[in-house]
């Protein structure tokens, strides 16, 4: 816990020979959201289970990952420049597959939150991404607890979206934390919530509905990245000096 402290922190800076002020303010952040360390270690379980199950595939692999308070931060100044609440996810990633850049978001859910919450989170994720020209190319991926859940939220998500033919949207996706422990996150296990042009999802359609493969999410346009640099490939490291949290 010392490390998490603010003197702590000034330790861990000077030891680097680094600014104090930085690790002063993640060690805030750090203390504010420690009591949800089960919630933290299951969200950031999720990035490593893909790096895990991308490792021996080719031109596949995690190229970034973002922990929720890098995230917090980068989004904080985005939240006061826009004037408006910004989302701020669990952590977010670059998946590359098939030639081209899968962008997501995760939102880890354990059902602690009401739906009123979740009908909050999703507006402030539609008004974020009205923004962007390839709002449908961002992908926010709900891992929810159970089938009851799923249903409740692709409701809500369904409900909360704009219809495409007034404005643009992030794509978004659920599936259960049972399907991601069978299967994994690259399974087929992904679930579209379709725009309001469609009917309401019926109810129960988290056993009747058409899942999909991680790698087949919509990509964005490629980079000029190797995959053999993405997060936890062979000697990745050495290519990619910065590691870390974010690489």
């Amino acid at each position: 816990m010392s490390l998490i402290s603010a003197r702590g922190a000034r330790v861990l800076a000077d030891w680097h020979g680094d600014d104090q002020r930085a690790y002063v303010e993640r060690s805030h952040e750090a203390r504010d959201h420690c009591w949800h360390a089960v919630h933290d270690l299951e969200a950031n379980q999720f990035f490593v289970d893909l790096v895990s199950r991308s490792r021996e595939i080719r031109r596949q692999g995690l190229q970034i990952w973002a922990g929720e308070e890098q995230v917090r931060e980068e989004r904080r100044e985005q939240a006061r420049e826009m004037k408006q609440p910004i989302p701020t996810p669990d952590g977010r990633g670059i998946y590359r597959a098939n030639g081209g850049r899968i962008f997501f978001d995760l939102e880890w859910d354990r059902a602690t939150e009401s739906l009123q919450r979740m009908r909050q989170k999703i507006a402030s994720y539609v008004a974020y991404f009205k923004h962007y020209r390839d709002a449908e190319g961002h992908h926010v991926l709900f891992v929810v607890p159970n089938d009851e859940r799923e249903d409740s939220v692709q409701f809500e998500t369904w409900r909360g979206r704009p219809n495409y033919s007034l404005d643009t949207c992030c794509s978004f996706w659920t599936t259960t934390s049972d399907r991601l422990r069978r299967w994994g996150p690259l399974g087929t296990i992904w679930l579209k919530v379709e725009n309001r042009a469609e009917k309401p999802p019926p109810i129960g359609i988290t056993t009747v509905g058409q899942r999909i493969p991680f790698r087949q999410l919509p990509p964005m346009d490629d980079s000029d990245r190797s995959t053999d640099d993405c997060i936890g490939k062979p000697f990745w490291w050495e290519r990619r000096p910065g590691g870390g949290q974010i690489a």
